[in-house]
């Protein structure tokens, strides 16, 4: 989709589409006829996450995402969401490597 959130129209071409993390487990489709996708396009992958919290690790000290639900029932075209569970911040990631002193002088980043 378009950043607007408009379906993406264009010259379809291979692509494969990765998370963040360097290892296969992230990847989660290679050469895929899509519509170009250019920075601030917004990729929609259904069914995916279901192990973000179950084999979470401190790998990289990457943040844990924040988790959303909905109850599946649309108003219209709205579509409302519940924050499950926040996003961590640094200053967790720190405490977790017993760096409280690092954490609370750095409060703000």
């Amino acid at each position: 989709m378009t950043k607007d959130g408009e379906p993406k129209e264009g010259k379809m071409m291979e692509q494969t589409i990765a998370g963040p993390l360097c290892f296969s487990g992230d990847l989660l489709a290679t050469d895929r006829l899509l519509p170009y996708i250019e920075e601030g396009d917004i990729v929609v992958i259904h069914d995916t996450g279901a192990y973000t919290y179950s084999m979470h690790s401190r790998y990289n000290s990457r943040l844990g995402p924040a988790v959303y639900g909905y109850d599946g029932v649309s108003k219209g075209d709205d579509c409302e969401f519940t924050v499950v569970k926040a996003a961590e911040k640094p200053q967790d990631v720190w405490r977790f490597w017993d760096s409280p002193s690092y954490a609370e002088v750095n409060e703000d980043a």
